[in-house]
This record gives C-alpha cells, sequence and structure tokens, in this order.
C-alpha cells in the first residue's frame, strides 16, 4: 500500500519584519490576509509560501501600527506610516 503524505505538509518561508525606522520589529504582530502572526525577538516570523503578495497590518511591541506588504520571496518587509 501507498500512502501520499504530502497534503499533510505546507511549505513555509521565514520573513524579517521591520518598523517604518528600519528597525526589527521585535515581538510584534502581522497580520496578513485575516492570519496573525507572532515575531519572535528579531522581528521574524515564518509564513506560508504565497503566490502573490501579503499585505495587511503589523502591530509593534510599543502598540503602534502600520501597514505592511511582503511581496512574493521577500525576506525582509518593512512597514510604512
Amino acid at each position: 500500500m501507498k500512502v501520499d503524505w504530502r497534503e499533510n505538509f505546507g511549505r513555509s518561508r521565514i520573513v524579517d519584519f521591520q518598523g517604518p525606522d528600519g528597525q526589527d520589529a521585535a515581538y510584534g504582530t502581522a497580520v496578513l490576509g485575516g492570519e496573525r502572526y507572532e515575531l519572535d525577538a528579531f522581528g521574524t516570523a515564518l509564513l506560508p509560501v504565497a503566490v502573490t503578495e501579503l499585505v495587511g497590518e503589523l502591530q509593534l511591541a510599543d502598540g503602534t501600527t502600520c501597514a505592511v506588504r511582503v511581496v512574493q520571496d521577500a525576506q525582509t518587509a518593512r512597514c510604512t506610516r
């Protein structure tokens, strides 16, 4: 019997998020396409591989928010106010 496990796995990528000043968005939250992604101490999150760009909002640790866009295959995303 042959079992196909491919449906149980997804492809992901690492993206580094930055605030408008270019600093790491440490411990922030990115909301992209209705999904929430918690950022680590370096402002990094694991995102699904997307066919198109992801657009949303970045909430920084101090509570401020800014718009963010993650283009396809981007390794870094910087928010704008």
